[in-house]
């Protein structure tokens, strides 16, 4: 039995895309295309088909792991890291091994390609034998006061193409001292944002303006849930009015949830909460809660260019996502 395990060739890309067909086929993805593999692939302004790992046995594609190359902020430096998404087994040639030694592959491929971190969302106990760690980190839960007076600014739904240097501006601005959401090239807004992950599933975008300028903006999929937010810096009070005015586009709404937790949403949700009185706490209006949420398994490459000396393996990496209110923002960053 010949076994080979190598990079994708572009001439390949519809072989592949019957494995992973075949490899997902028995679990329910209603409303999604067949050969979905592909559309993710030609919308990834980053990819390479050398990213995707396969194991060919006796000439025949059985087993792929795919490595999307992604930029992230790391409390102000810029981590190279592989985002693996789109693992498959044939179901033909299933518990035999087969994706334990592609990821093993795909690892060393990654340390010689100068990757720091990897991470991806599945299953500890498939995973874990094979390098990859659970963390988790804060989503946001505010059942907030929402506010009466007006704060001065608009809402108005993003347009693509039109409105992308604007996002990825603000965008950039506010992520660089965060750590966790990924650099997105102007190429990336378009192609990911605009289109979503899937090609029936798009996400909605809304600028917050100020006399016709847009000084930020938060993502959306449905009412009562920001997936990300972020805004231009200055010295007043522009955050707190941003997220107040993304508060009251839902005065309905139970409670309001973001997808994300860090120091700077506080700040901006202090005007929004607080502690509440005896007759308040009934409906439990003002309070701020913290919810523990799953951020994908986790692993340490290798020493990369050199920007992070104080992470040598997986638990400094945790230890700096945590110190660090790691950040992800579902939905466009999905893989």
């Amino acid at each position: 039995m010949g076994i080979e395990i190598r990079g994708l060739r572009e001439d390949e890309f519809g072989v592949h895309d019957e494995l992973i067909y075949e490899s997902y086929k028995e679990y329910d993805r209603e409303g999604h295309e067949d050969r979905w593999w592909s559309h993710i692939a030609t919308h990834d302004p980053y990819y390479e088909p050398e990213q995707t790992r396969v194991m060919l046995v006796d000439g025949e594609m059985v087993a792929s792991v795919s490595n999307y190359l992604r930029e992230m902020y790391c409390a102000g430096r810029h981590a190279k890291i592989s985002a693996i998404g789109s693992v498959a087994t044939h179901p033909n040639h299933r518990r035999k091994g087969y994706v334990r030694q592609v990821l093993a592959e795909s690892r060393q491929w990654m340390l010689d390609s100068g990757f720091d971190f990897s991470f991806l969302f599945g299953d500890q106990d498939v995973y874990g034998s094979s390098g990859w760690e659970m963390f988790s980190a804060f989503n946001a839960m505010v059942k907030a006061r929402v506010p009466k007076e007006g704060l001065g600014l608009t809402v108005r739904q993003a347009q693509f193409p039109d409105d992308v240097a604007t996002l990825a501006s603000v965008y950039a601005s506010f992520n660089e001292p965060l750590t966790g959401p990924f650099v997105r090239s102007e190429a990336y807004w378009e192609t990911r944002a605009s289109v979503g992950y899937f090609r029936d599933n798009r996400t909605t975008f809304y600028l917050v303006e100020e006399d016709g300028v847009a000084v930020g903006y938060y993502r959306s999929d449905k009412p009562g849930w920001v997936s990300e937010m972020a805004w231009r810096h200055d010295d007043g009070e522009l955050a707190s009015r941003i997220v107040g005015t993304a508060l009251a586009q839902w005065p309905e709404a139970e409670e309001t949830a973001f997808g994300f937790y860090h120091s700077e949403l506080a700040r901006a949700l202090d005007p929004f909460i607080w502690a509440p009185t005896a007759s308040e706490y009934h409906d439990r209006r003002g309070i701020l809660r913290l919810e523990e949420s799953y951020k994908g398994l986790w692993s340490y490459i290798g020493p990369g260019a050199g920007l992070f000396p104080e992470i040598t393996d997986n638990a400094s990496l945790l230890r700096f996502l945590h110190a660090n209110e790691y950040v992800f923002y579902s939905g466009v960053d999905n893989f």
